[in-house]
């Protein structure tokens, strides 16, 4: 394990030298991986191998985890239902791509060193809401998974455990140098 200061936006972040991958949740505006990125290699002197956009399944509101008495937040927002973290889950997407927001996004993955494996960069907002299972929309899309459901969405079914998703496409991150 690398140990890092106390201060500053690293100490949330879980750095392991086995995996070299580091997974950041101190802040998810629009830039941030870049700065935080360039900090961690500044203190761990470990090269950045690449950087992926992680994506929220919402699990956490489902009301399995509340006890009896729940908020009335979450009594506003379907009482933790299935189908309403479903909706939840894609009404984020399509807010951040029409305002360039990150609702759906809970953090990045940062690989550091010297990584012989080929790192996939483009980022899987498929991400079930029963399961968590991350799919990338080309493979969702070349193995027939997609279909409508009421003319105008696109569904699947999570390949993992079978719950119904709503389909978006997945953005690609540009690569920017630190």
């Amino acid at each position: 394990m690398v140990t890092l200061p106390w201060w500053k936006s690293l100490r949330e972040c879980n750095i392991s030298a086995r995996s070299s991958a580091v997974t950041g949740f101190q802040s998810c505006r629009v830039g941030a991986s870049d700065a935080l990125a360039a900090e961690i290699t500044n203190v761990t002197g470990l090269k950045l191998a690449g950087i992926r956009d992680l994506y929220s399944s919402f699990e956490y509101l489902n009301r399995y985890y509340f006890g009896a008495h729940t908020s009335w937040r979450l009594r506003l927002m379907g009482n933790g239902s299935r189908r309403s973290i479903t909706v939840l889950s894609y009404a984020t997407r399509l807010f951040d791509r029409v305002f360039g927001t990150r609702t759906s996004a809970y953090g990045w993955a940062f690989y550091f060193g010297n990584i012989e494996e080929a790192i996939e960069p483009a980022s899987w907002s498929n991400v079930c809401v029963g399961c968590g299972c991350g799919s990338p929309a080309p493979w969702l899309l070349a193995t027939n998974a997609v279909r409508r459901y009421l003319l105008f969405f696109k569904v699947y079914n999570c390949p993992k455990c079978g719950t119904p998703n709503f389909f978006t496409s997945d953005e690609q991150r540009s690569p920017q140098p630190i």
